[in-house]
């Protein structure tokens, strides 16, 4: 048995989580859990949850308590090595992220990232 694929998302718009859930659902990737927070500050309280299981972290940019930029540094600083992927509006060529996808993209690209770094 394939041990699960944890992927984070943090994003304050509900809708969204409940899109990519759906958008998961449909691509019958095996193993891969959804875990979500609404912003920064939620997200680095689940890190110890998730523990080594998580394997990717898809975070908003814009949100309140704590941006996506911030939650990176926080992450980093606590030991996540994995990779990160910041969505926003547009794209922006400086960020420390592993990648950056725009929000009004990111189900289209779900199963690129998906591939990169969970299968």
């Amino acid at each position: 048995m394939n041990p699960k694929k944890v992927v984070l998302l943090v994003d304050d718009d509900r809708d969204l989580h409940t899109l990519v859930k759906s958008r998961l659902r449909r691509l019958k990737i095996e193993n891969v859990e959804l875990h979500s927070a609404t912003d920064g500050a939620e997200a680095l309280g689940l890190l110890p949850d998730l523990g080594p299981g998580l394997g990717l972290i898809l975070s908003d940019v814009n949100m309140p308590r704590m941006d996506g930029h911030a939650l990176l540094r926080r992450a980093r600083d606590t030991g996540y090595a994995g990779p990160f992927v910041l969505i926003g509006a547009l794209a922006h060529a400086e960020h420390d992220a592993d990648a950056w996808v725009e929000k009004d993209h990111l189900l289209d690209c779900l199963p690129e990232l998906l591939t990169r770094w969970l299968v």
